[in-house]
């Protein structure tokens, strides 16, 4: 969750307070695309504050920092990939993070759970798939490989440049916590309402 550098707000909390003082308890916050994690992370925002927030779908993250940038939208939301360096630039500032601690690269930043607001421990990630019937002899051995490549201090280096947190995983693992974060997930969509159109 990130404000234009612009923006008076130095903290989530100080957000907050200016949407309910300054904006009349009305804001809208971009979103890179229109049912994404970011259009039921304002939801929840809006009925965990009690406070009039909209999604503003964008066509992808750059149209919205470019937004963002010129004040035209105060507050976007995106992964820290998107922010990371218009944060280090001072030109965005980005207030919470979504898991269970602090990103290393954003080590000041809190998450939502430190700033009370519990469920969005469970940060998203990314896993390699095979198509079903692969032997399983395979899988272990491909795994393992991947495990050793991203942990080589050069890959792991270039991966955590770009915003990402390397923790390989196994095979059952994966599957375990894809089941654990489209459980939390399900839950946030039907709490919100959102009907698929």
């Amino acid at each position: 969750f990130a404000v234009s550098g612009l923006h008076p707000a130095k903290t989530f909390d100080e957000y907050l307070q200016w949407v309910r003082k300054d904006a009349d308890g009305r804001s809208a916050i971009g979103i890179p695309a229109p049912a994404s994690t970011p259009e039921f992370l304002v939801k929840q925002l809006a009925q965990r504050y009690q406070l009039d927030l909209i999604s503003a779908p964008y066509k992808g993250s750059a149209p919205m920092i470019s937004d963002m940038l010129g004040r035209q939208i105060e507050a976007g939301i995106g992964s820290v990939l998107d922010f990371l360096q218009y944060h280090q630039e001072g030109k965005v500032r980005v207030l919470a993070v979504l898991g269970g601690q602090r990103q290393p690269w954003l080590p000041d930043v809190p998450t939502f759970a430190e700033l009370g607001m519990k469920g969005l421990e469970d940060m998203p990630y990314y896993g390699i798939y095979a198509p079903k019937g692969v032997p399983a002899e395979f899988t272990q051995r491909f795994a393992q490989a991947l495990t050793e490549s991203v942990q080589e201090p050069d890959i792991r280096k270039q991966l955590e440049a770009l915003g990402l947190v390397v923790d390989p995983m196994t095979p059952t693992q994966l599957h375990q916590r894809e089941r654990a974060y489209a459980a939390v997930w399900k839950r946030i969509i039907a709490e919100s309402g959102f009907k698929p159109q």
